[in-house]
């Protein structure tokens, strides 16, 4: 069965109700099912870039203009500034952990709905570490996600491109082959479910993710940092 959490407030009531249940909660995520995702998880797990420092991700793409202001997707108070920047939100939160604070600008150029065209976060981790999102409803597609490490870099570039720099020696990239990650993600929830492999997104992850989103939302209306939580 779906649901959908639209605030802080819900996300952990959903979540404790799954686990009362005992059904499984996972977040409709499909870009975790990337290969080349699964490339940098592999070489994270291998310490490839030592201690992971900071991350930037980039989600980019020609959406706003298309959008009323009578329909949800074009309602700003539905869709917070920055929030565009999810997918890579949930990458940044896999690699650096939980997310203390968020300072969001906002503005609005072209977009005729009220909605922000440009949105940048700068977010403090739990653990004293630092990471960008850059988040643009009208401009070409791009998307980028790079971690960087003391020992190297590893960066992400659309749905294929994997690129990997160590401190000593040659960068090494690699374009893997496009799949269907919507096929991916639904049977990766099927594996779950009978028990063969543990969804990718934590439930854990999935609520966090609720918290920051609206916690960067909120950021940009005030004008300054916000706690998240």
């Amino acid at each position: 069965m779906l649901f959908r959490s639209l605030n802080a407030q819900a996300a952990p009531r959903l979540e404790r109700a799954a686990a009362k249940s005992g059904a499984l909660l996972a977040l409709g995520y499909n870009r975790c099912f990337y290969p080349n995702v699964a490339e940098m998880r592999r070489r994270l797990r291998a310490g490839a870039i030592g201690q992971a420092l900071h991350t930037e991700g980039n989600f980019c793409v020609d959406r706003y203009g298309r959008y009323r202001s009578d329909q949800w997707k074009g309602d700003p108070a539905k869709i917070s500034a920055g929030s565009l920047a999810d997918h890579m939100l949930y990458l940044t939160i896999e690699t650096l952990g939980p997310i203390a604070e968020v300072h969001t600008l906002a503005q609005r150029n072209v977009s005729p709905n009220g909605l922000a065209d440009v949105s940048a976060v700068l977010l403090k981790t739990l653990n004293n570490r630092s990471a960008l999102l850059t988040a643009i409803g009208v401009t070409p597609d791009y998307y980028r996600f790079q971690v960087f490490g003391a020992k190297g870099w590893i960066e992400l570039r659309d749905d294929t491109r994997f690129t990997f720099q160590p401190l000593d020696g040659a960068a090494e990239s690699i374009d893997f082959p496009a799949i269907d990650a919507e096929r991916a993600e639904v049977e990766g929830f099927a594996d779950a479910v009978e028990g063969r492999a543990p969804f990718p997104v934590p439930p854990a992850d999935a609520v966090h993710g609720v918290e920051v989103l609206e916690a960067m939302g909120r950021s940009a209306v005030e004008g300054r940092p916000r706690r998240v939580g």
